[in-house]
């Protein structure tokens, strides 16, 4: 190696700069050096200090691997000293030595090259000895395997101890139980009367002379009770512990075959919908089929809201289609995992088929299907909707009006919006924000402010939407003296801007609030047609999120020259233009 050195530096004029372990290879017998084209000149102003970098590189790794070297010093004279010829160099070399031995270093059998048994052999030998090497450790890794434990036997053996560890520690139970469910007349509690092991059943003799012969799957199968578990887990559910009511259900599981109770599978269908768990409602819901439960009409439904409020819908629509009697309960909570999905359109094929089957519906399901009208912007299916409404008679409920109002203002049409509050019987703290908003959302700033007295006056509750809402409507008219009435009501009510503006936040989320892509939408002959962004299915069409201003002012002049009203939504909010003027105010 030093060799190389020297024949790099005297003959071929440079310094390498980053010579080291990872920049040497060694084959058969011989070195090569890469990464040459990095190297510099003899002349370079830093050449010197580079070969010297390279001389404590190279050291370190051979003397990190027991070899007896030069010193940096005795190495770099080495390597520059040009007196140095072909002919001294072995004598040079022999008091290098020398000098080695009088420091008490140890000499490998070569100064030069460290070479291992395995450098020495023949290349036949090394592939020979390779071979033989990735034999012995397929050997090794096919023992391994054979002694290795499967992660399912480790998992059960680890749910197993920890069942046991909960049998044997029963006087620190989860939670504090009365004594009547902790004791039974024998004395022993119900928990460990409810985990012994199920007997084992003994297989029945078979008669060979009659002629129906007694096979092992007509003995009946023991259920055992598990009351005490069955108790603790309603108990959690009840303290909403649902994580922890799911890991005690793991124990029944894991033990055997349980008879549970109705209220139990309810109480396990709330922790499942309190916790989100997908996993939790699979576990469940093979349990309760495995057991040979039979569930009643309340069952099935429980478990379609189940199924629908974790977000699993492909099973819900399964278990829906396969319910043998469907009531208008089922109906609401499928169609309203549909609108929740977004798929607005097969939400009123529901519908439909709900109306031909019942010939109406509850006040639940009108409440859903305007929220799906209002998703799909177009006041055509809304307003048959209201007409639906009216017919049944469900129109005057608080949940139908204000989804009413929401639906109209966000298609369109506020003036209907306006029609639908003013005949509500009692206008709750929600009404009174959907219109606020409708009126923001239009562009009628000052409409809004008036409302927003007008329920200052009713007496009715505000929220922190309410005063967001205003906030938002004294920016836009850049009014200060409404926006210190504003501000005034808002400390008066103990609300800070921080927490309106989380409280939104907080809504918004439990909501599920998600970014849409940005679209433009048409309806011709009552058939909306939606143009997404980098949609591929129509005329590709520039992504927009608000009105330009020539396109505003081409709007204004087309409204005042034609005397008509024309209605155009962007991104932020509707554009009311008559008579050359916009309801924005020109402020978008």
């Amino acid at each position: 190696m030093i060799m190389a050195m020297r024949t790099l530096y005297q003959k071929c004029k440079l310094v390498h700069g980053d010579l080291s372990e990872y920049n040497i290879l060694y084959f058969e017998g011989h070195l090569y050096i890469i990464d040459v084209s990095q190297s510099v000149d003899l002349d370079h102003p830093h050449g010197l200090d580079f070969l010297r970098e390279d001389c404590v590189h190279v050291s370190d790794f051979f003397k990190k691997h027991g070899v007896a070297v030069m010193t940096i010093r005795e190495l770099f004279d080495f390597i520059v000293d040009p007196s140095i010829t072909d002919e001294s160099m072995d004598s040079y070399l022999e008091e290098v030595q020398q000098k080695i031995l009088a420091r008490g270093d140890v000499i490998s059998q070569d100064l030069y090259l460290c070479r291992t048994e395995n450098e020495t052999r023949s290349p036949a030998d090394k592939r020979a000895a390779r071979k033989e090497n990735r034999k012995k450790v397929k050997e090794e890794k096919r023992e391994a395997r054979k002694t290795k434990v499967p992660k399912a036997v480790k998992k059960k053996k680890k749910k197993l101890a920890k069942a046991k560890k909960y049998r044997i520690a029963h006087g620190n139970p989860i939670l504090s139980l009365p004594k009547s469910l902790t004791r039974s007349d024998s004395g022993c509690s119900l928990i460990e009367q409810g985990l012994k092991p199920r007997p084992m059943l003994k297989p029945s003799r078979i008669n060979l002379d009659r002629e129906e012969e007694t096979t092992h799957s007509e003995v009946p199968e023991i259920k055992i009770p598990c009351s005490g578990l069955c108790a603790q887990i309603e108990k959690l559910v009840v303290c909403k512990r649902y994580l922890e009511a799911l890991e005690l259900f793991e124990i029944i599981e894991c033990e055997g075959s349980y008879d549970l109770t109705k209220s139990t599978y309810d109480a396990l269908v709330n922790a499942c919908i309190g916790s989100k768990s997908i996993r939790g409602v699979k576990r469940v819901f093979n349990y309760m089929m495995d057991s040979g439960f039979e569930p009643d009409h309340y069952m099935r439904n429980r478990v379609l809201l189940m199924h629908v409020k974790c977000g699993m819908m492909i099973d819900a629509r399964k278990l829906f289609d396969e319910m043998p009697k469907r009531n208008l309960i089922s109906w609401s909570m499928m169609i309203a995992g549909v609108v929740d999905l977004g798929d607005y359109v097969e939400a009123f094929r529901l519908f439909l088929t709900l109306w031909e089957e019942f010939s109406g519906a509850g006040s639940r399901v009108f409440a859903t299907m305007i929220r799906a009208a209002s998703g799909l912007e177009l006041v055509f299916p809304g307003r048959q909707l209201h007409s639906c409404a009216l017919k049944v008679g469900v129109d005057d409920n608080i949940f139908v009006s204000c989804a009413l109002i929401d639906m109209y203002s966000k298609c369109g049409s506020i003036d209907d919006a306006r029609c639908v509050f003013e005949e509500m019987p009692e206008k709750t703290t929600v009404a009174w924000n959907t219109i606020i908003a409708g009126y923001a959302f239009h562009g009628h700033s000052e409409e809004a402010l008036d409302m927003y007295y007008e329920m200052q006056d009713s007496g009715a509750k505000m929220d922190q939407f309410t005063f967001s809402m205003i906030i938002s409507v004294c920016a836009r008219l850049a009014s200060l003296e409404h926006a210190k009435q504003a501000h005034a009501g808002l400390v008066r009510h103990g609300y800070g801007l921080d927490i309106v503006a989380a409280g939104i936040i907080e809504t918004l989320k439990r909501k599920g609030f998600r970014m849409l892509p940005v679209c433009t939408w048409t309806q011709i002959k009552k058939q909306p047609h939606v143009f997404l962004s980098a949609d591929k299915n129509h005329i590709q069409m520039k992504e927009s999120h608000r009105i330009c201003g020539d396109c505003h002012n081409a709007i204004k002049l087309i409204a005042m020259v034609t005397r008509r009203e024309i209605i155009v939504r962007d991104a932020s909010r509707f554009h009311r233009f008559k008579d050359g003027n916009c309801s924005c105010g020109d402020y978008w």
